[in-house]
């Protein structure tokens, strides 16, 4: 029988070899992913990944006999258990039966089929890997790093990966690899959810670089640290408390215990809800279910997600102005639905969720509604209805935009839902009338509400905001809401996040309209609010920007993304209040 100090030794060893595994693993993966191969170097590679596999499972079965015990491993590993098994299958599988992965990826007229399943049993081995890393989160309490600091970092570290990707040979076509600053543009674009491209991503892009578009945008949409504490807590056993309470910041949730049933619930809204888009978009798009495509399911997927993370990616050269999907009316309201499910933010939905049909003879449905669901759902419609008949009556007279008036409602009312960080078009953004733009931007500036997957400074600012104001100029002291009074701490909040946001683009406009002294002022503008809004709107000047430009732009969406408040505070300390107070002075304003 061996001593717990035996056994930690024995445990520390096999963690060191899990750890080459990982990394040959990672960059076996890469090869398989992202390179053209011989199939000299396919067939070594493809051997190298059974080994792999076999030496994990036989480590984990020695790690599990000698160390934990199958009772204790049961209770915190049961699903690693289950990738351990299928891994164990699949190998199998595929060195003897071929009847298993090989045969349903033929029936999903898959190619590639040797490449695309080794690819699969690296990435489960690798993912494996990464769930038994994230079992020592608890070293995150070392870091001694601010919450927005650590924010900051993630989705920087998600934006150097992506680029990465986005340069393997098979991430874009033969012959057409795309410049660093075109990868970091594109990367940004995808991890911050905004949409706006430098090179068409229908045209010069692979399926490996939509996946890899696709993969940057999700994880994006949710935020990494969404996904980190989310496998940390379901998949990798626990999360440490430092953690949680960084996440519990995150979700605004108060109750540090309701962070583990938030995420499971943000996790479970995300994939239904783009499962169900998915679904109804592919009906459209295939015209029913009875033939099935694959590129059709694809694209499917790709817009469902893109649309739900409000991020405006198409696989369509000319976005949803595509004869394909211009006049699929199914097709462009589900898109419309998911964007504004995206938009409202997960605290919102948890709330609508959360209403029991039971209670509402008892209790109305207005009085289970907090205050914050309440101001974002009416500031939402309000915006949506005043857009769509803001852009109808400026663009009546429009030739360029369409001829068909009850088309131009349609229209008008998906651009109004689609300007607030989706990016996604059905008008011809350059085509707009000035006013319209001018509309489009302010739009775009307020973007989507906390806690969802776009941008912008947030309907609930704007709403406070305008809100304070009216009641300062009334004489009012404080700011009353469905019976409740708003905190100053809000109210400041909303103001700084306006002076922040004006001084970020404004500051931003006057650098971009030096490096690019020929282009138009108001599309500069348009360019930089869309960017910062991370919308993906653009009066066709993206494509024609310098790498000065790109820079800015690139600047723009990730302070956007990240948001300003938390831009602001990764740079400076926690404040500590002194134990002491002044004499107060009244200084004149205004």
């Amino acid at each position: 029988m061996l001593n717990l100090e035996k056994k930690e030794i024995i445990k520390q060893k096999i963690d060191t070899i899990f750890i080459f595994i990982g990394l040959i693993t990672f960059f076996n993966f890469l090869l398989f992913f992202g390179f053209y191969l011989s199939d000299f170097i396919e067939r070594t590679l493809t051997i190298l990944t059974y080994l792999l596999t076999l030496i994990f499972i036989i480590l984990e079965i020695t790690k599990i006999i000698i160390i934990s015990g199958i009772k204790n491993y049961l209770k915190t590993n049961k699903f690693e258990l289950i990738i351990i098994l299928l891994l164990l299958f699949l190998v199998i599988d595929n060195l003897f039966w071929h009847i298993f992965l090989n045969a349903f990826l033929m029936k999903l007229l898959i190619p590639y089929l040797n490449l695309v399943s080794a690819s699969i049993i690296n990435f489960l081995l690798l993912f494996s890997i990464v769930l038994k890393a994230l079992r020592y989160n608890y070293l995150l309490k070392n870091i001694n790093l601010h919450p927005g600091t650590l924010f900051t970092i993630s989705f920087l570290l998600l934006i150097f990966i992506g680029t990465l990707l986005l340069l393997l040979p098979k991430a874009t076509y033969e012959g057409q690899r795309i410049s660093a600053i075109d990868a970091l543009f594109t990367s940004t674009s995808a991890v911050c959810v905004t949409g706006l491209i430098v090179v068409d991503t229908a045209t010069k892009f692979t399926h490996v670089g939509h996946l890899i578009i696709l993969f940057l945008i999700q994880i994006g949409g949710l935020g990494i640290m969404t996904f980190t504490t989310f496998f940390a807590i379901y998949f990798g056993g626990s999360a440490s408390i430092y953690l949680k309470i960084m996440m519990k910041d995150f979700l605004s949730e108060e109750n540090l215990g309701k962070v583990s049933t938030i995420l499971i619930r943000v996790i479970a809204f995300t994939f239904m809800i783009e499962a169900v888009g998915a679904f109804f978009i592919y009906y459209g798009l295939n015209d029913g279910l009875s033939n099935y495509n694959p590129e059709n399911l694809f694209s499917s997927i790709f817009h469902s997600v893109s649309a739900f993370c409000n991020a405006g990616f198409s696989l369509f050269s000319e976005n949803l102005m595509n004869n394909k999907v211009i006049n699929n009316y199914l097709v462009i309201n589900t898109i419309m639905i998911l964007i504004i499910l995206g938009g409202l933010g997960f605290n919102v939905l948890n709330n609508i969720f959360s209403l029991r049909p039971r209670i509402i003879r008892k209790k109305r449905i207005r009085n289970q509604l907090s205050v914050h669901t309440k101001i974002v759902l009416l500031t939402t419609s309000i915006l949506i209805v005043a857009g769509t008949f803001q852009i109808l009556f400026s663009e009546l007279n429009n030739i360029k935009v369409s001829t068909n008036f009850f088309r131009l409602i349609f229209d008008s009312l998906f651009q109004s839902v689609s300007a607030r960080t989706a990016g996604f078009n059905t008008l011809s953004v350059e085509a707009l009338t000035a006013p319209t733009a001018l509309i489009l931007i302010i739009l775009m500036w307020i973007g989507a509400s906390p806690g969802g997957t776009g941008g912008g400074i947030k309907t609930t600012t704007f709403s406070l905001a305008l809100l304070s104001f009216l009641n300062t100029v009334k004489g009012k002291q404080r700011t009353d809401l469905y019976n409740k009074t708003v905190t100053e701490e809000s109210i400041q909040k909303s103001y700084l996040v306006i002076f922040g946001s004006m001084s970020v683009i404004i500051s931003g406009l006057l650098i971009i309209s030096w490096i690019e002294p020929d282009k138009n002022l108001l599309d500069l503008a348009f360019e930089v609010v869309s960017a910062f809004g991370t919308v993906g709107l653009s009066r066709n000047i993206t494509f024609y920007l310098g790498d000065g430009g790109k820079f800015i732009i690139i600047l723009m969406m990730f302070i956007g993304r990240i948001g300003i408040l938390t831009f602001i505070v990764s740079f400076f300390a926690i404040a500590r209040y002194p134990q002491y107070g002044l004499p107060r002075e009244n200084v004149i304003v205004g």
